[in-house]
């Protein structure tokens, strides 16, 4: 069992307790209760009432009842085997008024979740109600890697409000595993915990949000450049100078400060696991770089990708070119990269794609926070991608003037965007603030620079 300020649930001071049982409500007969103690303060503590189920280390009962989305409890089952039913009791410390519950499912694998569920309501811990006061299924695990904005955390208001003490939540059929985020009873329909919040937003403090510049760029492309300053960076962020249907080419600083440069294209295939991708349609390599490393990739759709080492520096600018040659069916992209004071081109890979005999489309950038640990959330990045150029397939170079602010799916707001004196800026997390460009808004303003002629 666990003591938990009841103000969190919305009530006066004082506690509220967890304990969680298995297999029956017999079980609590067994348990060392702790009770309610009424103070101000505590050490929490926790009893497991069956031995049946366990909770690993750092993902404890007190986990679902703190208040903090952001912790996560679970239970596994010691046996392998058929379902079973896994329960969790809120002691609310004094006999309330309830008039629902609001349930956040674990922010990791949708097997930490209850999934199909009933609750019940008691005066003393052991005569229950003889029906289930609420009972239906209730939002999995959070989708995919980016937040879902539609996707919302179970609210539940039951038909009328109960009185009890006691309130149990059960995962039915279980099976091996269950957890949540948070559950947390609603003593006040007009005040009630994360009120109007989406998964989302809350998600979204796990890091800060992606920022992309879409540049406006008419008909397809035999190339694109351009010029990227990086001014502030973080373990975990992605600086991508040029991105464009199919693949992106920029530099990185891994989650444990190494950098390099990358570049990757995708397979004409959907689907993450790269074995199941058809050979003929399947990305190829058609050559790489010295020092490079090449590989197939999946997880995140599937692909070649290419990278090498290369220590950038803050405040520094470097070059990128990605050029595309069509080939029948097939598209070959190559992308290099060189320091505006270095005198040579260095290759970093060429790919060959099925595109359906289609050059380059969708010139753009972005800055990534991919370290995703809720600190790189309050961490700044931000970069300059200046002097951008496209080559129409008329073989004629044109610059490129203005372009498109856009963010993914992540509802925060500190990111920022604007001109510079010859291209543009984004910026994302920490105190960033959105005082330049508004979202959705156009950036422009900036006079190009010069060409390089000695392109590859």
């Amino acid at each position: 069992m666990m003591n938990v300020p009841s103000s969190f649930f919305g009530g006066a001071r004082g506690f509220a307790s967890v304990l969680l049982l298995a297999g029956g409500v017999s079980a609590i007969s067994a348990c060392a209760w702790i009770g309610h103690d009424g103070g101000d303060g505590g050490t929490p503590k926790v009893v497991l009432c069956s031995s049946s189920w366990l909770s690993p280390k750092g993902f404890g009962l007190e986990n679902a009842v703190d208040g903090d989305w952001r912790t996560v409890w679970k239970a596994v089952h010691r046996n392998s085997g058929g379902a079973r039913d896994c329960e969790l009791v809120l002691d609310l410390g004094e006999r309330r008024k309830i008039f629902g519950f609001v349930y956040i499912p674990a922010p990791y694998s949708p097997k930490w979740r209850v999934g199909k569920y009933r609750v019940d309501i008691s005066d003393d811990g052991r005569n229950w109600s003889s029906k289930p006061i609420a009972s239906g299924t209730l939002a999995t695990a959070f989708k995919g890697i980016w937040p879902n904005a539609k996707e919302r955390m179970s609210k539940v208001l039951f038909e009328k409000p109960v009185e009890g003490r006691f309130m149990r939540l059960t995962a039915i059929s279980a099976g091996k595993t269950a957890g949540a985020a948070e559950f947390a009873p609603i003593l006040d329909p007009r005040k009630y915990p994360w009120k109007g919040e989406t998964l989302a937003r809350l998600k979204g403090t796990r890091m800060a949000p992606s920022v992309h510049l879409g540049f406006h760029v008419p008909g397809d492309s035999n190339s694109y450049y351009v010029e990227v300053v990086p001014d502030s960076s973080q373990p975990g962020t992605y600086f991508m100078a040029i991105g464009f249907g199919g693949g992106y080419f920029g530099i990185q600083e891994l989650g444990d400060g190494r950098k390099r440069v990358l570049f990757s294209v995708w397979d004409s295939h959907h689907g993450n696991d790269s074995k199941r991708v058809p050979s003929d349609r399947r990305t190829l390599l058609v050559a790489k770089g010295e020092g490079v490393t090449a590989r197939r990739f999946g997880g995140e759709g599937t692909g070649g990708q290419s990278f090498v080492p290369f220590d950038w520096k803050i405040g520094e600018r470097y070059l990128f070119l990605v050029k595309a040659k069509v080939v029948g069916p097939r598209t070959e992209y190559s992308a290099y990269f060189r320091p505006a004071d270095a005198e040579r081109w260095k290759l970093v890979a060429t790919f060959s794609k099925l595109a359906d005999g289609r050059a380059l489309r969708g010139f753009y950038c972005f800055v990534e926070d991919f370290k995703r640990d809720f600190k790189s959330f309050h961490q700044a990045k931000r970069a300059e991608f200046l002097n951008p150029w496209s080559e129409g397939v008329d073989g004629v170079w044109r610059p490129v003037t203005s372009a498109r602010f856009s963010r993914d799916g992540n509802p925060n707001t500190n990111i920022d965007a604007g001109a510079e004196s010859d291209g543009a800026f984004l910026a994302t997390g920490g105190a960033t603030e959105n005082n330049t460009t508004k979202l959705w808004g156009t950036v422009k303003g900036w006079t190009p620079g010069v060409r390089p002629l000695d392109l590859p």
